[in-house]
């Protein structure tokens, strides 16, 4: 308690600095990630579609030129920028998607060092410059463990907040809790371009429902809500519950493992698993609900996790009606989406094709991902409206923003999904499995159930398996740096086209 109240006090000085200020603030930072430093980042936060005009962010080293310090390493004019619609600007690495300023890898330092907020321009702050507060808008002192006490007069003597007070820096940051308004800072799991977290200590992942596509009867869906202790000091689990209100669509599936309470050391976690289970499939219905929990954290002893997902009524499709047509398990540097980034796996990507002469409203189907040594599927589920083109093609990427495709072609599912080392793809239209492709290591039985396995070895970098002729049974791989260009990846696009013989043609 001494601890918390102490925080408290130093929470007053942050605020009377940040009063001085317009509508920004410094809201969140993460100096120390895991490895090499590739997830730093700053946030920012004004108000909405605010312009940033006549600021800058300067860092400063705590202990620059062998000791003597602090002087600034870095500014970044933010003039030209403006908040989004939820007030945030970010200054990132390139590993975290939508960096309005992007930040050299290991760049960050980790401490004992500051981030501070001023009113002018970076020409202002050249590399050694000494620490002021003049025009000085907001600041954070920080360091991720036990180091060294700083000068820190030259920035009006702020506090200095402990990234790493449980001794898990790389898997916390340092956020304003609540956001944006100059409360608390607390060490918390990195929010960038969201709103900060009030969870201190541990981490708990939110439930994601899918929006289901049930023709006949409702598959009971999973889901798992997973509480891991991230502190070095034990935490305590009292209780889970699903809600009351919430509907009885919803129910506990196998109970809480291990059974609460629960006290966690360093890293442990519990579980408790939700399943949706619905009867009535007669009409298209939401469904909503929640599940509190309770534990000894120091800054979020209880908490609620909402939940909803939508049923609509399944329009059965035809075997046969579509394929899987490519895919791409491992983009390399090849930017399939066309939005001008190769970040991460953003361009993995499963095309399907429509074998028929007639469009197909596939609003609701599954593009399913099934990891190949175990049950789970990765599944993204079509939105309203989404159709597949007579004789065309649908393409879901991981991540992106595809650009210059047909318009209401291509769709994205945010996160990485197909494993390298082997799965089965598939698309569902709710009632059935009606195409699947399997690779390498996925798991796929043909006289059980019907589907392909490839056959083919592993796809270089930016390449792709797919069908030829489209829809075929001949799969073959496709090379990003083939020399024939309709050899290559053809996201969104048929794999026939032109045939390499006849330009091969021309050179015998």
């Amino acid at each position: 308690m001494k601890f918390v109240q102490s925080l408290v006090g130093i929470a007053l000085v942050s605020c009377l600095c940040a009063s001085a200020s317009a509508a920004f603030l410094i809201n969140e930072i993460d100096a120390d990630t895991p490895g090499t430093d590739a997830a730093e980042f700053i946030e920012l936060k004004g108000d909405p579609n605010e312009s940033a005009d006549g600021l800058v962010v300067v860092l400063y080293d705590g202990a620059a030129s062998g000791g003597v310090g602090p002087k600034s390493y870095l500014a970044f004019d933010l003039s030209g920028l403006t908040a989004d619609a939820n007030g945030y600007i970010l200054i990132a690495n390139s590993a975290i998607s939508g960096a309005d300023v992007v930040l050299a890898n290991n760049k960050l330092q980790n401490g004992n060092d500051a981030v501070v907020l001023y009113t002018g321009s970076a020409a202002s702050f050249p590399t050694g410059t000494l620490p002021t507060t003049s025009g000085i808008v907001d600041v954070l002192v920080y360091k991720v463990g036990v180091q060294g006490d700083i000068d820190w007069s030259g920035l009006g003597s702020p506090p200095v907040y402990n990234e790493g007070v449980y001794g898990n820096a790389t898997s916390v940051g340092l956020s304003r809790i609540p956001d944006g308004n100059g409360g608390l800072w607390v060490p918390a799991e990195p929010t960038p371009r969201a709103v900060n977290s009030r969870q201190s200590g541990f981490s708990i992942n939110q439930l994601d429902f899918p929006r289901m596509n049930q023709a006949t009867a409702v598959v009971p869906t999973s889901k798992t809500i997973t509480l891991k202790n991230t502190r070095t000091a034990p935490l305590t689990v009292s209780s889970f519950q699903l809600e009351p209100s919430s509907s009885t669509a919803f129910t506990y599936f196998d109970g809480v493992t291990p059974a609460l309470p629960v006290t966690l050391q360093f890293n442990q976690s519990t579980t408790l698993t939700v399943q949706f289970v619905e009867s009535d499939v007669s009409t298209n219905k939401s469904y909503s609900g929640s599940v509190t929990y309770a534990t000894d954290g120091l800054t979020s002893p209880s908490g609620s996790i909402e939940f909803a997902t939508e049923l609509v009524r399944g329009t059965p499709a035809l075997a046969g009606s579509v394929k899987i047509n490519e895919i791409c398990y491992n983009p390399g540097t090849v930017d399939h989406n066309n939005d001008g980034s190769t970040a991460g796996q953003n361009d993995e990507f499963v095309e399907i094709f429509n074998m028929t002469a007639a469009p197909i409203l596939i609003e609701g189907w599954e593009q399913r991902c099934k990891d190949s040594d175990s049950e789970v599927f990765h599944s993204y589920v079509f939105p309203e409206g989404a159709t597949l083109p007579a004789g065309g093609f649908v393409t879901v990427f991981s991540s992106g923003n595809p650009t210059g495709f047909i318009p209401g072609t291509t769709f994205t599912y945010t996160v990485a999904r197909i494993r390298n080392a082997g799965s089965l793809v598939g698309i569902s239209d709710g009632t059935q499995l009606l195409d699947g492709v399997a690779f390498l290591g996925g798991e796929d039985s043909p006289d059980v159930d019907g589907f392909i396995n490839s056959g083919v070895s592993a796809i270089p970098a930016g390449g792709s398996l797919g069908r030829r002729p489209d829809g075929s049974s001949t799969i073959r791989t496709f090379s990003p740096t083939d020399l024939v260009p309709t050899d290559r990846p053809t996201p969104n696009t048929s794999n026939d086209a032109l045939s390499g013989i006849a330009e091969w043609s021309l050179f015998n």
